[in-house]
């Protein structure tokens, strides 16, 4: 049976994030058996760990989350909304999808309201949530990120967030860095 503390503790408003490249199965599951007490409202995980996580989780008020076109936004439409479907079926009950920053910066508003509005159809089908992450460190003023807060709204997206944290960006002394959200 499931356990059901969701309405109480602050754990309830808490998405917790395992994303990191060199992550294992082992360290998933000892990561979600050390935090399943607090029950948290999500766990993320790369799309290669949503249905061990979703078994990890299963006796658990804990949802599994993943990311969709991580970390750049960059992927084909039809490959967003197949990364959704596949998160679904194996076991996602939201997904954390990242705009195309190019199509943004670039203006190119109609190609990121179909690529937000793509993968709102396929979480809508599937009863899910959807959160649209932005990056906005590299949106530079408001003007891009009031827009894609319209377009998310219009298409009553569940979430926005504002950074993957993995947005690196090089600069001119070469070093890498990250501002964060």
């Amino acid at each position: 049976m499931k356990t059901q503390s969701i309405g109480t503790g602050i754990g309830r408003y808490i998405d917790h994030a395992i994303l990191q490249t060199t992550v294992t199965d082992e360290q998933v599951r000892a990561e979600c058996a050390a935090l399943v007490e607090y029950s948290l409202a999500s766990i993320c995980v790369r799309p290669d760990l949503v249905r061990l996580t979703a078994e990890v989780l299963r006796e658990s008020s804990t949802a599994v989350g993943t990311v969709i076109g991580f970390p750049h936004g960059a992927q084909l439409t039809q490959v967003k909304a197949f990364e959704a479907e596949q998160a679904f079926e194996d076991g996602a009950t939201e997904v954390d999808m990242v705009v195309n920053c190019g199509k943004v910066l670039g203006g190119d508003w109609n190609f990121v309201r179909d690529d937000i509005e793509e993968v709102k159809i396929v979480t809508t089908d599937r009863q899910g949530l959807l959160k649209v992450i932005f990056e906005t460190d590299y949106l530079g003023e408001d003007e891009a990120k009031i827009a894609l807060c319209k377009i998310c709204n219009d298409l009553a997206v569940d979430f926005v967030k504002t950074s993957t944290g993995f947005g690196f960006v090089k600069g001119p002394e070469g070093n890498y860095s990250y501002r964060g959200a």
